[in-house]
């Protein structure tokens, strides 16, 4: 008996040009990794405290002690502002980093400058 393959030779045919063809294609370079930028979640959801109402009729210790407390209040905000300032600068000059990375991979697999 004769085996299958030899009996169809027309169907070995797409195999063999496969095979022929992946031994021609061109090396890639492995693409970088991906660029992550964690913010925790709790750091995007607080917010800075609303200033303190001032009731009528309050005595001056009051008013200086609210005065105090609103300080402190816009003290955490700017900390915390300047917190997400420098993770959002460092987020993007990971970007960056990374989009230059690429295209310089694009340009190495291109052959251009």
């Amino acid at each position: 008996m004769i085996p299958l393959t030899f009996r169809r030779p027309a169907a070995l045919l797409p195999l063999l040009l496969a095979g022929l063809l992946v031994g021609c294609a061109p090396t890639l370079p492995v693409v970088v990794q991906p660029v992550d930028c964690p913010l925790p979640t709790e750091a995007l959801a607080r917010r800075c405290d609303e200033p303190r109402v001032v009731a009528d009729g309050i005595s001056y210790a009051d008013l200086i002690a609210i005065g105090i407390d609103d300080r402190n209040a816009l003290r955490a905000c700017a900390r915390h502002d300047r917190y997400l300032t420098g993770v959002l600068q460092a987020c993007q000059q990971a970007i960056k980093d990374y989009n230059d990375k690429l295209v310089e991979i694009n340009q190495q697999i291109s052959g251009k400058p």
